[in-house]
């Protein structure tokens, strides 16, 4: 069984955009854990008003419940004090990532279709 052109290419560029917007948490997390500045986590902000509304729905939801706030207790013990930074990883990593494929494929699927539209009404 076959994917279908008019849904795999939406497919294959939210993926892209998710693979994009994971590999930008991924160097957060590793520049926010080697930093010794205690305001380097400051660098996850940033992503809070590129994932709106999703990065805040899901801090507010799973931000401080109790497997985040022992996962956070244990990343205290690992190194360099950054217990928070994993709490944003795990966020905006897996819920921001797929804000992201979800908004490319949606908008790479709309364009295909106004332009396929207007394509074949001329």
């Amino acid at each position: 069984m076959s994917i279908p052109p008019l849904i795999k290419k939406p497919l294959w560029i939210g993926a892209g955009a998710g693979l994009l917007h994971a590999l930008l948490c991924l160097a957060i997390f590793v520049f926010v854990q080697t930093s010794t500045d205690g305001q380097a986590g400051f660098a996850w902000f940033a992503l809070f008003a590129l994932d709106y509304p999703t990065g805040q729905v899901a801090y507010d939801l799973f931000g401080s419940n109790w497997l985040i706030g022992n996962i956070i207790d244990w990343w205290y013990t690992v190194g360099n004090q950054q217990g928070p930074n994993i709490r944003s990883l795990i966020l905006f990593g897996i819920f921001g990532t797929f804000h992201w494929f979800v908004v490319a494929a949606l908008v790479t699927a709309a364009l295909q279709r106004i332009l396929s539209f207007r394509h074949g009404n001329q």
